[in-house]
């Protein structure tokens, strides 16, 4: 072989040699070959939502009675009456300890009041005219038309294997609960 086709030849093959690597490279910076995403700047609606998306997760729960600090109190949804005690700042000394649940779930606009010792305190629930299906317990459940034993300790079972209620079209999923009860008891009901 000649030096010039000799040359050509390693030229080739140099240039050959970066197109597979390059190839190479890409192909295994990606893992599954889709393009590489490149950063850019976020955008103050991107940020707006964001913080919308934040706040909208929040509850608010009035917490009275027997605690060191009460008032209005911003909880994660999802929260339990422990948490809400704890941005509270615990019970006072004379708080009846034993009349609270504190692994119970609290909703947004609830009203929690813990009794002091010796003091019968009628559950903030019992004297409102409607039910939040998220909290009660069978016996208010009862009170509600077309819900006896059966309905209220479904409704209560599938509470505890899905969480809480988030629309009150959901208690469509309890068995035994279809459009005919749910449209009698839409106005007694919260969520």
């Amino acid at each position: 072989m000649n030096a010039t086709k000799r040359r050509w030849m390693l030229f080739a093959g140099l240039v050959l040699l970066v197109v597979l690597i390059s190839v190479l490279g890409r192909i295994f910076s990606c893992g599954d070959g889709a393009e590489p995403s490149f950063s850019r700047a976020v955008t103050e609606e991107e940020i707006s939502a964001s913080e919308e998306t934040a706040a909208a997760r929040l509850i608010y729960v009035y917490l009275t009675g027997a605690v060191r600090s009460p008032g209005l109190y911003a909880l994660s949804e999802g929260s339990r009456l422990y948490e809400l005690l704890e941005q509270a700042g615990g019970f006072s000394e004379d708080a009846d300890r034993d009349a609270v649940n504190l692994a119970i779930p609290v909703s947004d606009g609830q009203h929690i009041r813990v009794p002091r010792i010796g003091e019968t305190v009628e559950n903030a629930e019992a004297s409102d005219e409607t039910v939040n299906v998220n909290t009660a317990d069978r016996a208010r459940l009862m009170t509600l038309p077309g819900i006896g034993e059966a309905k209220a300790d479904a409704i209560i079972a599938y509470r505890r294997a899905h969480g809480a209620f988030q629309a009150v079209e959901d208690l469509l999923q309890v068995s035994g609960i279809g459009e005919a009860i749910l449209s009698r008891i839409r106005g007694r009901i919260r969520i």
